[in-house]
């Protein structure tokens, strides 16, 4: 269709090629459809056509309130990217990854984007991008924090398949592989021990009284193996305080778990749960059992998208404070230390239960499972056992 004047031009706006044609030209200079209440644009006036066809292919996702699925060979990396970290939002919002997950997620699409571009077609990926990708996130990281990179970022092409957004993942060449496991055995023996001692967590203890909830935590971490994200996502209706039982399921995996807790820790925890009360923090973190003075969860996303992890900044902070700071020693050491120290008893299927992980019978993952899904208790007396094993070897 011709007209003069150009498409901007409300004097020139064409007429419908004939009257049963479903869309009407737009003052913007495209053909368009008011839609559930919004109109929507299908393509320029000189190619109703073309528009035409991009309104059937579209109509029934758009009248049913729908996000229609882009052509596989348009693509963009950024459209791949928001439909991933959409779904990864709702996953985490079903409690079937943890908030923590897609933070990870969330930051290497980031990566991901300002590395090859926001607009690059998916389709147009070649090996060489993928070798530029993994020099660019290999600078200032070690082999394992690498490697978990690597795994997220293809993890994102690898759901733009499988949910047919993408004809085919792209073709890495070899490019965008793990380091080798040599690379990551010598990255973890780099890192030195990733245990503490017993005076070191004594002198942590020691220094952390004035501090309810930090001193609570670490207690939890040595006495149950509790990391950063299950102290932060740890509730009231987790702990039977007059009983001293723990029964908490991982945030990271739901795998179900059950420890047996100290006088010590059961006191502290006492005590951090008056003070947050005390604070009268908001409703929804009523249940917690640890809020800042803030009124803020212990681990949470500020609005840039940066995630705040309070309890690894402050152990940090009192590690310093101790002279104990050495390179691989955070909070997560008090949940090694624990292995190491409990696996001393030889009950492995009941410290597997503690630390949350699927019962170790043997070293086959399927038969470990397996035994797992046919044992039918772990009773307390053994996880008691393990408590007063850690306990006798930390306090003497």
């Amino acid at each position: 269709m011709k007209f003069a004047g150009g498409p901007f031009n409300r004097k020139n706006r064409p007429s419908k090629p004939y009257p049963e044609f479903p869309l009407f030209p737009h003052a913007a200079g495209v053909w368009a459809k008011k839609i559930r209440g919004r109109f929507v644009y299908f393509g320029p006036w000189d190619d109703p056509d073309a528009a035409l066809e991009k309104y059937l292919k579209q109509k029934d996702f758009l009248h049913a309130g729908q996000l229609p699925p882009p052509e596989a060979d348009s693509v963009t990396l950024d459209e791949l990217a928001n439909r991933f970290l959409a779904s990864k939002l709702l996953a985490s919002e079903a409690c079937e990854i943890t908030k923590r997950q897609y933070f990870d997620y969330r930051r290497d699409c980031k990566r991901l984007l300002e590395i090859l571009g926001r607009k690059r077609p998916v389709e147009s990926l070649q090996p060489a991008d993928f070798g530029r990708l993994r020099t660019a996130l290999g600078k200032g990281r070690n082999a394992t924090t690498l490697a978990n990179i690597v795994i997220r970022i293809r993890s994102v092409f690898r759901w733009g398949e499988r949910t047919m957004l993408l004809s085919r993942q792209p073709n890495y060449g070899g490019e965008f592989s793990r380091p080798s496991a040599r690379a990551l055995r010598k990255a973890l023996s780099g890192n030195g021990s990733k245990c503490l001692t017993a005076d070191e967590i004594l002198a942590l203890l020691d220094a952390s009284e004035s501090h309810m909830n930090l001193h609570a935590m670490i207690l939890l971490g040595i006495n149950a193996a509790l990391g950063n994200t299950d102290c932060a996502e740890l509730r009231l209706d987790h702990i039977d305080l007059k009983a001293g039982v723990l029964a908490f399921p991982r945030p990271k995996t739901g795998v179900q778990r059950r420890a047996m807790l100290w006088p010590q820790t059961v006191k502290a925890i006492r005590k951090a749960v008056r003070l947050n009360k005390t604070n009268s923090p908001p409703k929804k973190l009523s249940d917690r059992v640890f809020v800042t003075r803030r009124k803020e969860p212990y681990m949470h996303m500020t609005e840039k998208g940066t995630v705040v992890d309070s309890i690894g900044l402050q152990f940090r902070r009192l590690l310093v404070s101790c002279g104990i700071e050495r390179r691989g020693i955070g909070f997560y050491a008090l949940r090694h230390t624990f292995r190491t120290v409990a696996d001393e008893t030889k009950d492995f299927p009941a410290i597997d239960l503690v630390m949350g992980h699927i019962a170790s019978d043997s070293g086959a993952p399927f038969a470990a499972e397996m035994g797992a899904r046919y044992r039918g208790r772990i009773g307390d007396d053994r996880l008691r056992v393990i408590a007063d094993h850690v306990g006798g070897w930390l306090f003497g």
